[in-house]
């Protein structure tokens, strides 16, 4: 409504968001606690931005899938210790 369109997502409720600013400030939400808003509707603010400041993108945050999360934690975690991280 009040300047161009920076980006448009097709995003899935389960997946996250991220919005960044022309000065580097960054914003990570779940796509589904963003309430739906009917077309006669003024939106949702997602990013507050300051003066002269502008939305610079937006991307969908990619997440890894359980068992490859567990497997990076343990293997930062057995680093730390002084351990040789196990190759899977």
């Amino acid at each position: 409504r009040n300047g161009d369109t920076v980006a448009a997502l097709q995003v899935m409720p389960e997946q996250e968001i991220m919005l960044i600013s022309s000065t580097g400030a960054l914003v990570r939400t779940a796509v589904d606690e963003i309430s739906v808003q009917g077309r006669n509707t003024q939106g949702v603010r997602l990013i507050r931005l300051g003066e002269g400041e502008r939305l610079a993108g937006i991307g969908r945050v990619e997440s890894l899938d359980t068992g490859e999360e567990e497997a990076a934690a343990e293997r930062e975690l057995q680093a730390g210790a002084g351990e040789p991280a196990a190759d899977t």
